[in-house]
């Protein structure tokens, strides 16, 4: 998707759901800044942002949390180095390292501007996987009930979906080869996978 359209879904998916203008200074502020520093992780988190607001309408979840948390999901990547989010070759242990700080740095960067679900969110979005980070998580919103925690799956969901169109060592992978490694890395949500590919909310271009 170019640069122009995907910023233009983006806004347009942000007017829909009424986000108020302050919040979406804030979110913006933050999105400029990832622009700023490595524009494929700020298109990257745009794309998130599109995609967990979609499957949030299809599992009729709380859209604005989803929009937001997604969004900005990786604003702790601004601590990363650029050699590390620019490369696409095998990475090693200590690569992988240096990445497990950054839903943590996220975390506290959106706690300070008084986002506290979206903080909780987006410190949420690598923790449903194999050797999930980190190890400690904060307590979920207590107004949010079980939503919360099925924003942050939904959220984690959309990421990995995006981030298996990266280019890697081996090139690019096909669309049958992304589907094929997100029923495997989400087993326990096979059916809800398989229903969004049916409904043409995964497996259309980007």
């Amino acid at each position: 998707m170019a640069t122009n359209t995907l910023e233009h879904e983006w806004q347009s998916v942000a007017e829909a759901l009424e986000v108020p203008a302050a919040t979406m200074r804030l979110v913006q502020g933050s999105m400029s800044q990832l622009e700023a520093y490595h524009r494929p992780t700020a298109e990257h988190c745009k794309r998130v942002g599109i995609l967990a607001v979609r499957i949030g309408q299809y599992a009729e979840l709380p859209l604005k949390p989803l929009f937001y948390g997604a969004s900005l999901h990786d604003r702790g990547k601004l601590k990363v180095t650029r050699a590390l989010l620019d490369k696409t070759g095998e990475w090693t242990a200590e690569d992988a390292q240096a990445l497990r700080d950054h839903p943590s740095d996220g975390y506290e960067e959106t706690l300070n501007e008084g986002m506290v679900v979206t903080a909780g969110l987006i410190v949420r979005h690598h923790s449903f996987q194999p050797n999930a980070y980190p190890e400690q998580l904060p307590d979920a919103p207590p107004y949010m009930a079980g939503s919360f925690e099925q924003c942050a799956r939904m959220i984690a969901l959309a990421d990995y979906y995006d981030a298996a169109h990266r280019p890697n060592s081996a090139g690019l992978s096909t669309e049958e080869e992304i589907k094929a490694k997100l029923l495997a890395h989400q087993a326990d949500m096979n059916e809800l996978v398989n229903a969004l590919y049916e409904e043409g909310i995964l497996g259309t271009p980007r």
